[in-house]
């Protein structure tokens, strides 16, 4: 009994204790809590939308605008001091910059694609080092765009061809006579095979679908054996007009390379794929002075496209240049 009298005298107590509490939330001191709170959450976001009103008042802003690229300072300064490299003081460089976002914005409204190999320099090519620059890519691209235009008058033929050399042992325009590897036909065999196995290969996943034009073009220059000597890999997209004339392209020596398979390319389809053919070159071999004829290369060619001419295709493009719209805060 005297237990149950002290848990009764304990809850008693607790109750009188959290009255007081009970009280004002259902009571009228409630509406003061409420307001304090209320007081609370306006603060809370007030103080929120400072924060992201700051934010957004002090985010670094561009100073160009061109179409829908954006560039900031750290970017355009970069760019500015590459137009130098080049002779070009501030207002040259500027206007230079303006104009190839320019051409890029309009070449995007056209649909034009822009390979990525339009921007690489072939191996061996003399050139000067800023070409590779930030600033050389975007005026390699530019020019892309502009001979495409240009091109677009004429009916032709856009495909890519593939080129897989062994040649780097055998073909040279420098002294090999101390590589234990030149003109050594354990080497050179086993060169050959790795090429043709590479170029089946590629061919068969391009047929099958399971890579592209560009991801095959991509992986051969990287590849350094595949080089005709010291001479940089053809491999890469061509446009030609119905005389194998080229319109725009990315191979060296565009008439004569296409020239070798052009019978073939006017027949194929589009997405039709060459068999594989034999590169065969005539050269003289620096080594011993001898004129030699032979297979250098294995490769195949595809068809992606019959070109169509759109005489009305410059007056769309220079009408997507008029259009875009450049905001310049350039101090």
């Amino acid at each position: 009994m005297e237990g149950d009298n002290k848990t009764e005298t304990v809850v008693v107590s607790a109750k009188r204790r959290f009255n007081p509490f009970r009280r004002t939330i259902g009571g009228k001191r409630s509406s003061i809590n409420k307001k304090a709170v209320f007081a609370v959450i306006v603060v809370i976001v007030l103080a929120s939308g400072g924060a992201i009103a700051w934010k957004i008042l002090s985010a670094e802003k561009p100073v160009l605008v061109v179409g829908k690229t954006k560039i900031f300072k750290k970017d355009y300064d970069e760019l500015r001091t590459q137009a130098s490299s080049r002779l070009l003081n501030d207002e040259a460089a500027k206007s230079q910059i303006i104009e190839s976002y320019t051409v890029l914005a309009a070449a995007e409204k056209l649909g034009i694609d822009i390979p990525e190999a339009a921007t690489e320099i072939p191996l061996g090519l003399v050139t000067k080092p800023y070409d590779r620059d930030k600033l050389g890519r975007l005026l390699a691209q530019g020019e892309y765009v502009r001979h495409y235009v240009a091109s677009r008058d004429r009916d032709g033929y856009e495909g890519y061809a593939f080129y897989y050399p062994f040649s780097r042992n055998f073909l040279s325009s420098e002294d090999k006579s101390k590589d234990p590897d030149f003109n050594n036909p354990d080497t050179i065999e086993k060169d050959r095979k790795q090429a043709q196995s590479k170029a089946q290969e590629a061919r068969k996943k391009l047929e099958q679908g399971q890579t592209t034009p560009q991801d095959i073009v991509k992986a051969i220059k990287a590849d350094t054996s595949l080089v005709y000597g010291a001479a940089s890999n053809k491999s890469g997209q061509f446009r030609v007009d119905t005389s194998a004339y080229p319109l725009e392209t990315l191979i060296p020596d565009a008439s004569r390379t296409v020239g070798k398979f052009f019978e073939e390319l006017k027949v194929l389809k589009e997405g039709g794929i060459m068999p594989i053919r034999d590169d065969v070159q005539a050269y003289t071999d620096i080594q011993t002075g001898q004129s030699t004829t032979r297979n250098t290369a294995y490769y195949f060619v595809i068809k992606t496209k019959n070109l169509k001419a759109d005489t009305e295709f410059k007056a769309k493009y220079e009408a997507a240049v008029r259009a875009v719209k450049v905001v310049d805060n350039v101090k």
